[in-house]
């Protein structure tokens, strides 16, 4: 049986879940480890109803306002909770799969512990991806992401197998805007381009910059661990 796609039930308003350096893409699974009682409250919330967090990033010098409402960044990801677990103490381990990029349009009154905000779902431009223009970028993305993974072979499998089953190109830009060691403001950027040849263009460029040391950094691993809040 074919799954619905959760974003039928989506009614333009979302829980709004910041968090420092961090930043979620459409179609990524990201495990997420929930502590603080606003965002338990905020994770109740959203399995009683429609299951769906918007992740954004907060701006810089969020450290001095962060139990209030500092600025996030304008375009977020909209996540639906396709796992949860709840642990000891009330805190959750949740899986939250990126549903759509989206901008915030406004933040609602402050009416529970969490934010919650109205947003614009984001569609992807496929403007100038002929076949052949989107094979091209496939391969050269393909190419790049080897670099970082050549030790790892069933993930450069995996990639393989992807490329070979003509996954969308913006979702493949995605997969490794997720999976690659660039910092989270290049990630944040990736995040905004709705244009998908100019974010493949970006997301090449940084990966090209990038010199990979024999001894790679633990971070530097697939899947990748939980979140903290």
């Amino acid at each position: 049986m074919v799954e619905s796609d959760p974003l039928n039930n989506f009614s333009g308003q979302a829980r709004l879940f910041p968090l420092p350096d961090h930043v979620l893409f459409p179609a990524v699974v990201q495990p997420l480890h929930l502590f603080e009682s606003r965002y338990l409250e905020l994770v109740e919330n959203a399995l009683q109803t429609d299951r769906f967090i918007a992740l954004g990033m907060l701006k810089p010098g969020w450290q001095s306002d962060y139990y209030s409402r500092p600025p996030v960044e304008t375009t977020v990801c909209l996540g639906h909770i396709i796992s949860h677990e709840r642990l000891g103490g009330g805190k959750y381990n949740i899986l939250l799969r990126g549903a759509a990029r989206a901008r915030i349009v406004r933040e609602l009154p402050p009416l529970k512990s969490f934010r919650e905000v109205q947003l614009e779902l984001l569609q992807d431009d496929m403007s100038g991806c002929t076949p052949s223009v989107m094979d091209a970028m496939c391969r050269r993305l393909l190419t790049a992401a080897k670099r970082f993974f050549h030790s790892q072979t069933e993930v450069t499998l995996a990639l393989q197998e992807i490329v070979k089953l003509n996954v969308n190109l913006g979702h493949l830009s995605d997969l490794l805007s997720h999976l690659m060691p660039i910092d989270a403001s290049t990630k944040q950027s990736l995040l905004a381009e709705i244009r998908v040849l100019d974010r493949v263009e970006r997301l090449l460029e940084n990966l090209e910059q990038i010199s990979v040391p024999s001894n790679r950094p633990a971070e530097w691993k697939f899947p990748p661990d939980f979140g903290l809040n």
